[in-house]
């Protein structure tokens, strides 16, 4: 049986209505019964009075359920819901409800439909059709595009937009800038952070657009601070930038080939300098510092003692619960791999690692253990061998099945060995990676 792709919405506001608790569930309750799952965090359809409404994806369609609680899971799944069941909950093909057949959505197309986070999500459902037509184009003619459309904005003196792209067109001047006023001007709505949240590339896209048209190279995006969750989706939507030790930063460079503007090259450029991975020289430039084996050494047993310490304490507290959450995690990672995918894959790795603070009651921890092995990390991700994710995966699981059989020192040596591993790939690459290191 294929994969089942069950959707459970991340907004603020589903969240507030327990959207995370019902996705936990759905995952412990697919693991019992044995059946394969994948479950997307997207954004709200808006029908809120519906919230937590989980969709499965079936051969007619995604069919909705809501509002589901914890409680309600174990019943959904009795009722073959994973299937498109009938249930007292079920509201039939999410497309033919009512409330938005009636409506023909622009702006909220895609909120609700995508992972927001998902780059081939925002492509497949026609993300960067618009930025791939405005780099076929001149300057000027983009602007033009933009007064002859009658666009206006939002913000209540629904003021021309194309007039305020001319306006910043015809200014001579070396630096120029787009800003996105994220904070809300209509009381009560909260369309700016919803659409932040569910589909935050659409808002990257536009401020991308808009620098081409008027010659701007920096952006920024004031967001409230009551929007904690916006900025964190915002954060996940911006690609992971990978480069050697040696590299010279250009932050010119760097925005045009990913893609971005400098307001966040500029923040990683300042904060991995406090962190001692890039070397910055006055007058003459930025660079990705080498690896350094002495400091990496010391980072490593800090984080190992650390999450020893963390691991002990979760395995007082170990629960069936904590074991599935875990090995659903440990899928997700041969799901990356299966997928040749690297980058997801460590990501899994990392959310392995932090789940055991969280099950110990001690989350915040977790910035310390980050913090201890981001050189490493680092280092892991550039050289990393790939055949050696299989034998990750084999270690996660034989810590997972010790803590299961309620055996916390044979839990807690498993993952020293696990931990140690890394000493023996940092002496083996050591060698072959001379230019990128030093002692």
């Amino acid at each position: 049986m294929s994969t089942i792709d069950i959707y459970v919405p991340r907004d603020s506001g589903a969240l507030s209505l327990g959207a995370e608790k019902v996705a936990q569930a759905i995952a412990v309750e697919a693991k019992k019964r044995n059946i394969d799952i994948r479950i997307i965090r997207n954004g709200s359809r808006g029908m809120y009075w519906l919230e937590p409404f989980v969709e499965v994806v079936t051969p007619t369609g995604r069919v909705g359920y809501g509002p589901v609680t914890v409680k309600d899971v174990p019943g959904l799944f009795d009722a073959g819901f994973h299937t498109g069941g009938k249930h007292a909950l079920a509201h039939g093909v999410t497309d033919e409800i009512p409330f938005l057949k009636s409506q023909q959505r622009l702006t909220f197309q895609r909120v609700g439909i995508v992972d927001p986070v998902s780059v081939q999500d925002y492509v497949a459902n026609g993300g960067y059709q618009g930025l791939r037509a405005a780099l076929a184009m001149k300057q000027a003619d983009v602007v033009q595009a933009v007064l002859d459309s009658g666009l206006r904005g939002r913000g209540g003196a629904a003021f021309p937009t194309g007039i305020k792209w001319k306006t910043v067109l015809d200014q001579n001047q070396p630096q120029k800038y787009v800003t996105c006023n994220a904070d809300e001007g209509d009381s009560g709505t909260f369309a700016d952070r919803m659409l932040m949240e569910g589909d935050p590339l659409t808002l990257i896209e536009g401020m991308t657009i808009a620098g081409l048209a008027v010659g701007a190279n920096q952006g920024y995006i004031y967001l409230r601070c009551e929007y904690p969750h916006a900025a964190q989706v915002l954060k996940e939507a911006i690609v992971e930038v990978q480069l050697l030790p040696g590299t010279s930063i250009s932050e010119n460079r760097i925005c045009r080939h990913f893609g971005v503007s400098r307001t966040p090259v500029r923040s990683a450029i300042a904060r991995l300098g406090e962190e001692g991975l890039i070397d910055v020289y006055p007058q003459q430039g930025s660079f990705v510092a080498p690896i350094r084996l002495a400091g990496m050494y010391d980072n490593q047993f800090v984080r190992r003692a650390l999450e020893v310490a963390v691991l002990r304490e979760a395995a007082r507290r170990w629960t069936p619960a904590m074991s599935v959450q875990a090995r659903t995690i440990l899928a997700a990672q041969e799901t990356a791999i299966a997928a040749g995918d690297s980058s997801l894959f460590h990501r899994e790795d990392e959310r392995f690692h932090q789940a055991f603070c969280s099950f110990a009651g001690r989350e915040g921890v977790w910035a310390t253990i980050l913090a201890a092995k981001s050189r490493l990390g680092r280092f892991v991700r550039l050289f990393g061998r790939p055949e050696r994710l299989p034998i990750v995966v084999e270690e996660h699981r034989l810590i997972l099945d010790a803590l299961d059989a309620g055996d916390e020192n044979q839990a807690a040596e498993r993952l020293e060995h696990h931990l140690e591993m890394i000493f023996v790939m940092l002496a083996q690459l050591r060698e072959e990676y001379r230019p990128y290191v030093t002692d």
